[in-house]
């Protein structure tokens, strides 16, 4: 199939339709062709904006477990503190000094 037609042929399909036909086929053709690349690029711009949309959710999903995380070792962090100051206090309580 080539993709440049022979202008010997188009000349003889425009004597046979004339030339209203052959404008009106080309403007269909044309309209056939338009549609066909729109989806193409729809469709490649689904699938990229698909891809985005995941990663951000991953971004999001990732950024999540740090702030969960961080939460629990500051939270540990606390306990740990608040165990220490009890023992100095309950240290201080048992020795008889303020």
């Amino acid at each position: 199939m080539k993709l440049i037609p022979n202008s010997n042929n188009i000349a003889r399909i425009t004597g046979i339709l004339g030339v209203k036909k052959t404008t009106e086929y080309f403007f269909i053709g044309t309209g056939f062709a338009l549609v066909a690349l729109g989806s193409v690029c729809y469709l490649i711009t689904a699938i990229k904006s698909h891809g985005r949309i995941k990663e951000q959710n991953d971004v999001f999903a990732n950024k999540q477990r740090e702030i969960e995380i961080a939460s629990l070792c500051k939270m540990q962090e606390n306990e740990q503190l608040h165990i220490h100051r009890m023992q100095e206090e309950h240290k201080r309580m048992s020795t008889g000094t303020n």
